[in-house]
């Protein structure tokens, strides 16, 4: 997970099938992680969005975005 976090101050918002291809995982397994991450509050999933996105809100709010 702390490589997600890593990820998300390069891209705060990006695909999950996006995600699992910077990770070398599979979607399922991108997609188990960031379940964890949005349960903890650091990450929440776009609303209607297809292919799923996620966005990481307190990395948004530190650039002054969304």
């Amino acid at each position: 997970m702390l490589r997600i976090i890593d990820l998300a101050f390069e891209r705060p918002a990006m695909w999950l099938s996006d995600l699992a291809a910077l990770l070398g995982v599979s979607y399922g397994g991108a997609g188990n992680n960031v379940v964890e991450l949005i349960a903890q509050g650091v990450a929440e999933e776009v609303p209607g969005a297809y292919p799923k996105l996620i966005r990481f809100p307190g990395v948004l709010a530190a650039l002054g975005v969304g």
